[in-house]
């Protein structure tokens, strides 16, 4: 073999040099999605009846479960506009604090549950 040969035979017989590791990042923190269901009575007039949701809490998603009678919702202010609450109703990617409840009182057993949702 000729010195032109041998460099040539190098060139195409190395191996290519190995992958460096990807490092792993990990967060500082996980955030876990929690939630919890809020039932409300019915029977009873309510008009703009805050919840009490728990307070340090930004919610990031609501639905309806339950709504044995109809009644009407608002978020995070009783001035905003209200919305038609109905079983399967949700709202999403919309963060808030609270939500006020009116409604006429309805039959005795009359209830609405409302799960919330949000991350910690």
């Amino acid at each position: 073999m000729e010195e032109e040969d041998i460099i040539l035979f190098a060139q195409l017989t190395r191996q290519a040099p190995a992958p460096l590791p990807v490092p792993l990042v990990t967060p500082q923190y996980a955030r876990t999605n929690r939630y919890m269901s809020i039932e409300v009575d019915l029977s009873v007039a309510h008009t703009n009846k805050a919840l009490g949701l728990s307070s340090g809490i930004t919610y990031l998603w609501v639905t309806i479960e339950r709504a044995d009678s109809p009644f009407t919702y608002k978020l995070n202010k009783v001035t905003n506009n209200s919305l038609i609450g109905s079983v399967g109703a949700s709202v999403t990617q919309h963060e808030f604090t609270e939500i006020y409840v009116t409604n006429a009182a309805a039959s005795a057993t009359s209830r609405a549950v409302f799960t919330v949702g949000w991350r910690d």
